[in-house]
């Protein structure tokens, strides 16, 4: 038989209070993301059009209150959090563990480029990533072993706090 759990009110109360709450959000477009090209570790700013949605994050977002806010040290990121971080009166910190995927040899190229000269590499790209081998870039496994990482320690951090974390597409 299955056995039931009953915690008191107190209890869930301090389980809540002890809960940390994580706002993941994606960096507003670029002109690469207009355009179609990897970015990776390329430092790409704002296109007008994400610097406006970034302002309308910084307006719009359904909290109150925020006690961190964390960003990828890319620009787009920093561009991304500025206006949450001014609506809030938090500092962003930049942190360089929680960028996007280096993409290698793709950096900067376009997709359909890619595409055509390496189909197959394409499409493990978006099927099965921990197998593909992209040229010069970080290993995807270990991509993810560091974003995982470096959350889990900002959970651990910031215990029982809400945080933001400006971060990127695959991270």
């Amino acid at each position: 038989p299955a056995a039931l759990s009953v915690r008191s009110k107190p209890e869930q109360q301090k389980r809540e209070k002890d809960m940390t709450e994580i706002i993941i959000i994606r960096h507003g477009e670029t002109e690469w993301n207009k355009t179609g090209r990897f970015q990776g570790h390329s430092d790409v700013p704002l296109s007008a059009e994400g610097r406006a949605q970034a302002e309308a994050l910084g307006r719009n977002l359904a909290v109150d209150h925020v006690d961190a806010i964390y960003a990828s040290d890319l620009m787009r990121a920093i561009e991304t959090a500025v206006p949450l971080a001014a609506r809030f009166g938090r500092e962003v910190i930049p942190d360089p563990l929680l960028r996007e995927l280096h993409f290698g040899a793709w950096e900067g190229r376009n997709f359909q480029n890619v595409n055509a000269e390496s189909p197959d590499k394409m499409k493990k790209f978006y099927n099965d990533p921990e197998c593909v081998d992209i040229p010069d870039s970080e290993p995807f496994p270990d991509f993810q072993k560091r974003i995982a990482g470096r959350v889990r320690e900002i959970v651990h951090t910031q215990q029982g706090k809400r945080v933001i974390i400006v971060s990127h597409g695959a991270s």
